[in-house]
């Protein structure tokens, strides 16, 4: 699939005083922020990607990866590598680097390959590539742990917005494929029947009602993350 879309989301975050009536009527002194955050996914990094030069010209506060940044399908970590660098090596790709805030998460192609989860032999070393392509701080708590999830607090004025970015794929059992004859579900996969099969992970699951627990005006979940475990859940091929 070539880059299909961004997606531009401009969240107005309100802030009120509210009178003394009992009503509670906003006044006339209710404010208004504005955050753009934008969105981007399957990414070829051997064709243009005119779509990103035209995001950095929006300077939006936020662009999020969505996963298959690259399609580096591979075995061999020096392939993932040279893929990685030939997106680097983009001019609209370090525009929005210069003019936004970038975070990524992946998805099965940058994983490593197509469909794939948990049981891919070179997760680790696809984590370390992934997250100092990324420019991942060292210091992140993305990096004290397996999987590359992690959530992000951007503030705009008085308020803030926690980007929660989930990892899919590190910890995600296999896809159970469907049988010819069996028409229930669409594409290629069923639901999973094993009873402890997974698609976060045991630690990813407490980590995320721990960050749902934060203080946060509003909260972003990744999107691509949550279509996934939406389709993949019901049988079909994402």
């Amino acid at each position: 699939m070539n880059w299909f879309q961004i997606l531009l989301v401009t969240m107005c975050l309100l802030a009120w005083s509210c009178s003394s009536k009992k009503t509670q009527e906003v006044t006339e002194s209710t404010t208004s922020v504005s955050m753009k955050i934008m969105f981007g996914s399957c990414a070829n990094q051997d064709k243009d990607l005119p779509l990103l030069g035209i995001a950095a010209k929006q300077q939006p506060d936020a662009f999020i990866f969505l996963g298959d940044n690259i399609y580096g399908d591979t075995y061999v970590m020096d392939t993932l590598r040279a893929k990685y660098s030939r997106l680097a090596s983009k001019k609209e790709f370090q525009d929005l680097n210069e003019t936004s805030k970038v975070f990524a998460v992946w998805d099965d192609h940058d994983f490593g390959w197509n469909d794939i989860g948990k049981h891919y032999p070179f997760k680790k070393e696809s984590e370390s590539i992934f997250l100092d392509f990324w420019q991942v701080p060292e210091t992140s708590e993305r990096r004290k742990h397996a999987g590359i999830y992690g959530s992000e607090i951007l503030q705009k004025g008085d308020k803030s917005i926690q980007i929660i970015l989930l990892d899919t794929r590190y910890f995600k059992d296999d896809l159970v494929h469907r049988t010819k004859s069996d028409t229930a579900f669409k594409n290629d996969y069923m639901p999973n029947p094993i009873a402890d099969s997974t698609f976060l992970g045991e630690a990813q699951w407490q980590w995320l009602e721990r960050e749902l627990q934060k203080p946060a005006d509003f909260r972003l979940v990744s999107p691509r993350d949550l279509y996934q475990i939406n389709q993949e859940s019901l049988g079909a091929h994402s």
